[in-house]
């Protein structure tokens, strides 16, 4: 009788975690011990990615899910050898180290990172809501997420098959755009944040409603669509910071530790950033191998990831200039009530400070900057919803021509005449009905 390989995997990932919490909590920091069980753990990651790619899993199951080993490798070098995690003194060593790998975010240790989205502000209360007020909040949350995915993966929302044929990908005629828009946003990345953001909501009624957890230790994995009026703020500040400490603490060690780098500046800035994205890249390249994607899915997955680089130096640029611009206007004299001696030295200083400030670059300073004028966010949210519609579809086109091959119609208009005609408005309806629920009843915010 052949082994299920979803059981080899299930045990391939529970020896990795099995080894990873006995070093964490039985050998010191600098041990060498774990040096010497790096090759083992390197080959268990391996095994995981084989094992899931042959197991029974949908193919967007295995896309999802299928960097999982990579980013458990780059967590283990984290842990073990940057951070240096010594565990063995603490009294309850066992759950500190199941917390860490638990959630990767670091919540409440002395590694947490910044940009964790904050508790919305039903949930900052004094005395803050207790555990069953915030399962029965996550659960009312997850449910309305389910016929939001419902709604999303109705036909009738989705463009022909033959949209997504090879090379048009690369198409920008105005005739595609809509189809561009609705493979972003309808197939792709709104569902992958439903599907991220009910896996966690569900992990934390499982650990809180049990007691095991308090609701401090699982703070929102997303944070405010109020922050995507620019690239850095989308990948930055909204989408999940699940696997910043991980990335960003493998990064720092490169530009800081090996290459030297003076920090702050400039070169060290923005090679973290390229770092960073290097790694998603490489971990969602693995889901692309895992779930069997084809037709040069590895250059769009590629070119996707490396381009918000291009992009993020592209808004940074764009708001130095700005306020370069802006400060110099501001600089000029008005007239003559101006040309005192006061106002004489006060142009000075204020020459000095903005050659200063002008040295700087805009990046550096952004979080002491004020929040942006209301035009400038309007601008900046249909950039970013623009530039996001072109650079997704260079990832996602292959991931859906995969589909389609494999006979999964469920990205495209397939079916559509099938589908009783009310069953649209009727979703749409419940959909809206449970937002305004979720808003009056349990004050939830995008």
């Amino acid at each position: 009788m052949a082994i299920s390989p979803d059981l080899c995997c299930a045990v391939v990932m529970a020896l990795q975690n099995l080894i990873m919490i006995t070093l964490l909590t039985r050998t010191p920091k600098g041990s060498f011990m774990r040096w010497i069980c790096f090759p083992s753990m390197v080959y268990l990651a391996y095994l995981e990615g084989v094992l899931n790619n042959l197991s029974a899993a949908t193919f967007m199951f295995k896309m999802r899910t299928g960097g999982h080993s990579f980013t458990f490798l780059i967590q283990l070098i984290n842990l073990l050898y940057i951070t240096d995690v010594d565990l063995t003194t603490l009294p309850n060593r066992s759950k500190a180290a199941f917390q860490l790998l638990l959630t990767i975010r670091g919540i409440g240790t002395p590694w947490q990172p910044k940009n964790i989205p904050p508790f919305p502000a039903v949930m900052q209360t004094n005395p803050p809501p207790g555990r069953t007020q915030y399962v029965v909040r996550q659960l009312a949350i997850i449910i309305w997420q389910g016929l939001f995915l419902r709604l999303l993966a109705h036909p009738r929302l989705h463009p022909d098959p033959s949209f997504y044929n090879r090379g048009r990908e690369f198409s920008y005629r105005l005739d595609q755009w809509p189809g561009r828009l609705a493979c972003t946003y309808i197939v792709g990345l709104i569902p992958s944040y439903l599907f991220l953001d009910m896996m966690y909501r569900g992990a934390a009624i499982l650990f809180v409603g049990s007691g095991d957890h308090s609701v401090s230790q699982w703070p929102p994995l997303f944070g405010s669509l109020a922050d995507s009026y620019t690239c850095r703020g989308f990948w930055g500040k909204f989408w999940h910071q699940y696997l910043r400490w991980p990335f960003s603490s493998f990064s720092t060690c490169v530009t800081t530790r090996i290459l030297k780098l003076s920090r702050p500046s400039l070169v060290e800035r923005y090679l973290n950033v390229f770092i960073v994205f290097s790694l998603s890249m490489i971990m969602h390249m693995i889901g692309d191998i895992v779930a069997g994607v084809e037709g040069g899915a590895h250059f769009g997955t590629a070119l996707f990831f490396l381009s918000q680089i291009v992009a993020i130096m592209f808004e940074d640029t764009v708001q130095y200039v700005w306020r370069t611009t802006v400060a110099q206007r501001s600089r000029r004299p008005r007239g003559p009530a101006h040309t005192g001696p006061e106002a004489n030295q006060k142009q000075k200083n204020g020459g000095v400070n903005a050659d200063a400030d002008a040295a700087v670059p805009a990046a550096i300073t952004r979080d002491a900057a004020a929040v942006s004028p209301l035009w400038q966010r309007c601008v900046g949210f249909v950039w970013v919803v623009l530039w996001i519609a072109v650079s997704w579809s260079w990832w996602y086109y292959p991931i859906i021509r995969t589909m389609i091959k494999h006979g999964d119609l469920s990205a495209t208009s397939s079916g559509k005449d099938v589908v009783p005609g009310w069953e649209l408005p009727m979703v749409v309806g419940l959909v809206a009905g449970g937002a305004v629920l979720l808003r009056v009843v349990f004050k939830a915010e995008p």
